[in-house]
């Protein structure tokens, strides 16, 4: 099991290179976040095999979570000014209880997140969502044009 928690990272780590090559799916890009996590936050393979069950029953709940709701940014003026008052209201509320949700899932997993890691690579762990995003970003904007 050890040989594979430390075989996996590199194996996806290589996928990345090959992703300005051609088009990737969700498993691809699913990939090459666990190995830019991986390497980011400096997991080593003891602490992956604690860690990424944790990290993808957070990432479900969250997923679950915003497909509760209609957020903000998908709604147009035009559809503000359609809706009544009693319709944006709920609209408001249920954001301001999903966003009330979204925090308590936050601490329930960073809980959970400092059990298994060192509170330095917990930091890490979060900085480095973001840093992904920016990566991927690079990568698909380095992509030749069809």
């Amino acid at each position: 099991m050890k040989v594979y928690t430390f075989i996996l990272p590199a194996m996806l780590l290589f996928s990345v290179f090959s992703f300005a090559q051609k088009s990737t799916t969700k498993e691809e890009i699913e990939a090459m976040k666990v190995a830019f996590i991986t390497k980011y936050v400096g997991l080593t393979p003891q602490e992956s095999e604690k860690f990424w069950p944790l990290f993808n029953e957070y990432e479900n709940k969250q997923k679950m979570l915003k497909a509760t709701y209609r957020d903000f940014s998908v709604i147009s003026i035009e559809e503000i000014n359609k809706l009544s008052d009693s319709e944006l209201q709920k609209l408001i509320d249920n954001h301001g209880t999903i966003k009330q949700k979204e925090i308590e899932l936050f601490n329930e997993y960073n809980s959970k997140f400092l059990s298994v890691l060192p509170v330095k690579k917990v930091a890490k762990l979060y900085l480095s969502r973001e840093e992904f995003k920016k990566h991927l970003l690079q990568k698909i904007r380095e992509q030749p044009s069809k």
